[in-house]
């Protein structure tokens, strides 16, 4: 987990990436539909948004 979240802070310093996140799923939860998600935010860049989510959501 802390290389991926080493990987997440260099993909921030990618130019074009203005936030990288990561939201852990609670796998005992009682909601049938609860998982981990990845997303990111960028520059005017909607694929490379995406390209970066799936990124992290393959490290994952």
């Amino acid at each position: 987990m802390r290389q991926l979240v080493l990987d997440m802070r260099a993909l921030k310093q990618e130019p074009g990436v203005l936030s990288v996140s990561l939201a852990h799923a609670f796998p005992w939860g009682d909601v049938a539909g609860a998982t981990a998600s990845a997303w990111c935010i960028s520059d005017g860049d909607p694929a490379l948004a995406e390209t970066m989510a799936r990124r992290i959501v393959r490290r994952f």
